[in-house]
């Protein structure tokens, strides 16, 4: 949800505003969330985590990440899903370019509906999903971004 507010700034006596500038959070936690896109390894470059996001936000999901994502800037530990972050159980789950490491498996055994994209056909996480689809990351997102009218 986005929403405008008007915020007043004002300086005491002898203060000088420089600079206004509105800081906003990107992370969205996982916990309690009932739809969450998650990334992994596979799916890290800029231009998928931007595609991503719009794909999440499309359908409502919160977007999480396995372990390895936490190192970028833009994501946090609120986002972590797997065993040393947050355990989930939404009502879908889409994991793009996550193998399934152990601690990550642990962190979603309790969802509902689990659709994972690798091009592995082997990774573990493919044994813990309803539906899969092998192959690319990218190509995955970029129809499923063309099927939900996100150009």
């Amino acid at each position: 949800m986005i929403r405008d507010d008007d915020v007043p700034v004002s300086a005491s006596v002898g203060d000088t505003i420089i600079d206004e500038h509105v800081a906003v959070s990107t992370a969205t936690g996982v916990n309690g969330a009932r739809k969450v896109l998650s990334l992994g390894r596979g799916a890290a470059s800029d231009q998928t985590v931007a595609l991503a996001r719009q794909i999440a936000a499309k359908l409502g999901a919160s977007v999480g990440v396995s372990r390895p994502l936490t190192d970028r800037d833009d994501f946090s530990v609120e986002q972590q899903i797997g065993q040393s972050g947050n355990t989930i159980a939404p009502e879908l789950l889409i994991n793009v370019g996550i193998s399934g490491a152990t601690q990550y498996l642990v962190g979603i055994d309790q969802s509902k509906l689990i659709i994972s994209v690798n091009r592995d056909a082997n990774a573990p996480i493919m044994a813990q999903s309803d539906y899969v689809y092998v192959g690319d990351a990218d190509a995955f997102l970029k129809s499923l971004a063309k099927r939900l009218g996100i150009n």
